[in-house]
């Protein structure tokens, strides 16, 4: 799915061979949040058990430590990726919003929205191809505190996540919740 044609003022710069052709790197911290019953089994397998129930509802919160998208800085700047996806993720037709933080420009956020939405490749470009329906960014408060072993994040009034990991780490901002670094890349 292609982000240009559901996010207003999204590019899509492609070369012949249909890959994404703006570096970019970011650095900070993503865990994620979902409904089922355990710990997710999706994401311990790579996909390949299904969720523990039949609709999969998901938040995939990022912060940017530090980051450049197209000569646009967007370190400090947060977003939420809300999903509801079938029980085997795999299965593709995941419908997918954004949750922008409010700090960020309009050239921010349309940057942080392509890197997000897997238009300029890395790890939700991998992803992209399973959305079958974008609808659309919105903005909001979003509060993302790290002190060290203990992380929150709040997203507008109604979402708070808070998470403790088991040990200090030498690098708090590279560390997910499940404990894998997922959001140090450079593409």
């Amino acid at each position: 799915m292609r982000v240009d044609s559901l996010l207003p003022g999204v590019e899509d710069r492609r070369n012949r061979d249909g890959e994404a052709t703006v570096a970019w790197h970011l650095e900070g911290s993503y865990f994620e949040n979902c409904n089922c019953d355990v710990a997710c089994p999706c994401a311990v397998t790579s996909f390949v058990l299904p969720a523990t129930n039949e609709r999969c509802q998901l938040l995939f919160a990022f912060h940017v430590v530090s980051g450049e998208i197209d000569g646009v800085d967007v370190g400090g700047l947060s977003l939420g990726i809300l999903g509801d996806t079938p029980g085997q993720m795999t299965d593709g037709g995941w419908r997918v919003g954004v949750l922008m933080d409010e700090k960020a420009s309009d050239a921010q956020a349309q940057a942080l929205a392509a890197v997000f939405g897997g238009q300029k490749g890395g790890p939700m470009g991998e992803v992209a191809p399973l959305i079958g329906e974008m609808l659309g960014m919105e903005r909001a408060a979003i509060e993302y505190v790290d002190e060290g072993s203990r992380h929150t994040v709040k997203i507008g009034d109604s979402s708070l996540l808070r998470w403790r990991t088991s040990r200090q780490r030498e690098q708090p901002r590279q560390r997910s919740s499940r404990g894998r670094t997922i959001l140090r890349t450079q593409h």
